[in-house]
């Protein structure tokens, strides 16, 4: 069998032995829950409740070896093996058994029998095998053996345990007189080389555990003392032999008494915490004894044998039996009777774990902290797995380069089947400073803008529900465009990191979906935008007023309804429009080559053919350097990673558009500066029982825009108000398989916004409102509705800055920020009337000290409030976070309808739970 390597796949093991596990039957090795493994770089164990087989995958034959192991085990008792792992001290390789009695043995390589001991007379559930600190002041680490069992931890000491095995293999390679290995005493009790000293706890108080860890070591508690004793019944040697074990008692308590943190799960607790104290007069006779003071220990032995020695009889062996538990105290736990704890996988370091439940949730702690900081839902039967892996791998510079530490990341991948789609981009950006950029998925539509730098680095993750286009990732030979701006100069210049993580999920009926008609999604995606290949972003640049964008587009013949979807950014002369001044105002100031003009109103136009067919006016998305920059750490504006999509029914106009010629739809915007990035996606719906829908279209009415604009200025102050309305109104039928559908689509917008300027210009407000509604109505001949669906969003917004000159080119900047995205949605479909409502507001407010135009200091804090309700009862969300300078000061999370409840992610203290 082939080594292994990062270029060498592990490739197959086929031997007869495997047939005694199972193997050949179907599934006997995913089905089967008493199969256990234990992997180690050279060798790999398999075990039923009876069996261990041990195979190797050295080139080496001598180590390419093939054993099989029968340990003894009780038929009456009903034993067996219920836990194996591999031990690697150096150069000895052991493994490490569990039985469901309670018994710990220990196989040589050979499958010869080094070691058993009694642990404690209940089923062991784990073995684990970690490397720890020895103390929490010191680097050093030492492996340690934990041993999980039903409300019971036992914790072997790693040097103990090696320097047992090295005792055992050097009596047993060294050459005596008579060639044997020396007789066991009868005290060692069923242990087959001798009895190593561990420590046992009860960590049941809260019910037995599933799985539990001893995570590392702790503080003691404060103000705790306690007094060690250690009696010898031997006359004349008492009191010497006391006076030099309190000596060593003193030391003892001074260097080698520790505490240790364990985490446990199970059925009755979802997490419990302990502290784990060490038992003294364990460790004094199992540690100082046979380490401090060994030849005095034998000498004791020894007179001792002497003094009772007799004729009688040999005694009958005694019976094993486990030591007494040392003390646990909880510190914490963490009780929901609907869900249990399943599985804990340990980091290396220990210092994070995770967990998974019967909900399919998987939990990420800070097992030093004591605090959940993750949480995913729906990963049932997950499994979790640490790795530690060599990311600056080209920072070495020779072949002799020795990498550090800090040339590691620790990594989490979680394994779980497959479920819906969500994409997942993480993005890391390697630079001093990054610009809010606009980032665009094509093909999946993900639109957002970069995250802000960080003491600690640039970082970001955004998930998006994609499912609507879920016909795009059913085809195959697929190009997925992903387009970042990238400003290179001497500040700002960075190197991007992207990935883009799709996660499925099982289908579910949705609630409400406004998104389908007949309760899917649609079936082909038609991308308006520029072609690959190209040096940019696909999107469409509208620089000015004038600027028209457009692509010509044919749709199959038998499309039944038709979902134009608007993707709109702003950015440069128009990231901040809304609080754009008159021309006039610029001309009378002499401001025009430098202040951004034409006022604070802005709609995109869509036409078909040059015939406007939609509108719409966009929310006013703040991106993340955005006014102050400070006040969207780590809030985020509403939008900014995620920017909002606006759909537009064209349904009406499938008379048009089903005579499968190319047609054009186009994009303009009204009063644009540059620069303005516009694209969109088609949604069509097949009928896949005709060839050929046929269309008219009935009525398209779009009503000119009525704007009206107010200027009162003196100088460089004034007041400025802009008002505007706007309605469109379009109907057309089809004949399809389904009937003759007729559809209705109305657009109504209301815009108003004042604009206050004082202190020359220094100070300013901007008070804004965008009333957005749409409805949408199809009815099945003349009288019978199909579905009618209503959609009513309200903008509000409130900036407030004022830039007051401290000198020596430095200024100071007030900023207030009020944003809302508020919609009220109503569906009514085949009679049954559904509904919801969503309140999402945003409330900031700082200060900024620049200088040379770079952000120098300040502070900023933020208040968001997120309501999701709906009719039904079943589906809501509620969120209310703050943050302060960086910080997040509460989170409170309710994701049930007229409940209180806690917030998801729980915090652990000392002696209780706070939930954020």
């Amino acid at each position: 069998m082939a080594k292994r390597n990062h270029t060498t796949p592990l490739g197959c093991i086929a031997c007869d032995e495997l047939s005694e596990l199972g193997a050949g039957k179907e599934s006997w090795l995913v089905e089967n829950p008493f199969i256990l493994s234990a992997l180690d770089t050279h060798s790999l164990a398999l075990s039923n409740k009876s069996l261990i087989l041990i195979f190797g995958w050295s080139d080496d034959p001598f180590d390419n070896m093939k054993v099989k192991i029968h340990p003894e085990l009780s038929p009456i008792g009903g034993e067996y093996i219920t836990a194996i792992e591999w031990l690697v001290f150096d150069d000895i390789r052991v493994l490490a058994v569990g039985i469901s009695s309670g018994y710990l043995l220990i196989y040589s390589l050979d499958g010869g029998l080094i070691h058993k001991q009694i642990i404690y007379p209940t089923r062991i559930l784990k073995l684990r095998v970690r490397g720890t600190k020895r103390d929490i002041s010191q680097d050093i680490s030492n492996e340690e053996v934990c041993i999980v069992m039903d409300g019971v931890i036992a914790r072997f000491d790693g040097s103990d345990l090696q320097d047992m095995l090295r005792r055992w293999f050097r009596d047993t390679q060294t050459n005596f007189w008579d060639q044997k290995r020396k007789k066991r005493d009868l005290d060692d009790f069923e242990n087959s080389f001798e009895r190593v000293p561990y420590q046992l706890w009860s960590v049941n108080k809260y019910g037995a555990c599933a799985d539990a860890a001893i995570t590392g070591v702790m503080p003691p508690p404060l103000m705790e003392l306690e007094w060690l004793y250690l009696k010898v019944p031997l006359q004349g040697l008492y009191l010497k032999l006391f006076w030099y074990l309190n000596s060593a008692t003193f030391m003892f308590e001074q260097s080698s008494h520790r505490y240790y943190r364990a985490v446990t799960i199970g059925n009755d607790a979802v997490i419990s915490a302990y502290r784990l104290s060490e038992d003294k007069n364990r460790s004094l006779v199992g540690a100082i004894l046979s380490k401090v003071v060994p030849a005095t220990f034998s000498t004791i032995a020894s007179f001792s044998k002497l003094i009772w020695r007799s004729d009688r009889a040999t005694p009958k062996k005694a019976e094993p039996k486990p030591q007494s538990f040392a003390r646990a105290a909880s510190l914490t736990c963490l009780k929901d009777p609907p869900r249990k704890g399943e599985k804990l996988t340990l980091s290396p370091s220990g210092t994070l774990a995770t967990i998974t439940d019967s909900l399919g949730r998987i939990l990420l702690l800070d097992t030093q902290a004591l605090v959940v900081v993750r949480l995913w839902k729906g990963y049932r039967d997950a499994n979790c797995l640490f790795m530690e892996m060599l990311v600056n791998k080209d920072s070495a510079s020779t072949s002799y380069h020795e990498y550090k530490k800090s040339d590691y990341c620790l990594c989490l991948a979680i394994y779980a089947p497959k479920k819906g789609i969500i994409e997942e981009a993480i993005v890391v950006v390697q630079g001093r400073e990054v610009l809010a950029r606009c980032v665009l998925v094509w093909e999946l539509a993900l639109d957002l803008c970069t995250a802000e730098p960080t003491r600690d680095g640039i970082f970001w993750k955004v998930r998006k529900d994609i499912s609507k286009y879920s016909s795009l990732l059913s085809q195959s030979n697929q190009t997925l465009a992903v387009y970042i701006g990238n400003l290179v100069d001497q500040t700002y210049t960075g190197v991007y990191h992207v990935n883009v993580t799709f996660h499925y999920y099982p289908v579910v009926n949705d609630h409400g979906n406004s998104g389908d008609l007949y309760g899917n999604w649609a079936d082909l995606i038609v991308p308006i935008s520029r072609n690959l290949p190209l040096n940019d972003g696909l999107w469409f640049e509208i620089e000015n007023s004038t600027d028209f964008e457009s692509k010509k587009v044919s749709i199959p013949r038998n499309v039944y309804r038709a979902v134009l979807e608007v993707y709109v950014s702003f950015h440069e002369n128009d990231e901040f429009w809304y609080t754009n001044l008159p021309n006039d105002y610029l001309l009378a100031n002499n401001l025009s080559s430098n202040t951004a003009g034409n006022g604070a109103f802005r709609e995109v136009l869509v036409s078909l053919d040059g015939e406007l067919i939609g509108a719409v006016w966009p929310f006013t998305v703040i991106f993340t350097g955005g006014i102050n920059p400070l006040l969207w750490r780590p809030i985020s504006a509403i939008g900014s990673f995620d920017l909002p999509t606006y759909d537009i029914e064209i349904t009406p106009f499938l008379g048009k558009l089903l005579d499968g010629k190319l047609h054009n739809l186009g994009f303009s915007v009204t009063n644009a500066l540059n620069v303005w990035y516009v694209d969109a996606n088609l949604h069509l719906w097949l009928d896949n029982k005709v060839k050929v829908v046929k269309g008219e279209l009935l009525e398209n009415n779009a009503e000119p825009l009525t704007l009206s604009t107010k200027s009162h200025f003196k100088g460089l102050n004034g007041k400025f108000k802009a008002g505007a309305s706007r309605a469109i109104l379009s109907k057309g039928w089809v004949e399809s398989s389904k009937g003759n559908i007729t559809t209705v689509s109305i657009q109504k917008f209301d815009f108003l916004n004042t604009n206050v300027l004082k202190n020359d210009g220094s100070f300013q407000t901007v008070n804004q409102t965008i009333d957005f509604n749409t409805t949408v109505s199809a009815n099945i001949g003349s009288a019978s509705l199909l579905y009618n669906i209503e959609s009513h969003k309200k903008f509000p917004l409130f900036v407030y800055t004022n830039q007051i000159d401290q000198g020596d080119n430095t200024y100071s900047l007030l900023s207030n920020v009020t944003l809302g995205f508020d919609e009220d949605k109503i569906l009514a479909a085949e009679g049954v009337l559904s509904s919801s409502t969503l309140r999402n507001w945003q409330k900031g407010d700082g200060t900024m000290l620049v200088k040379n135009n770079l952000v120098s200091g300040g502070l900023g804090r933020t208040h968001q409030v997120y309501k999701y309700t709906d009719n039904t009862g079943k589906f809501c969300y509620f969120r209310n976070v703050s943050s302060y300078n960086y910080t997040i000061v509460f989170d409170e999370v309710k994701d049930k309808c007229k409940v209180e409840t806690r917030g998801y992610i729980p915090r652990f203290s000392n002696h209780r739970i706070t939930l954020l």
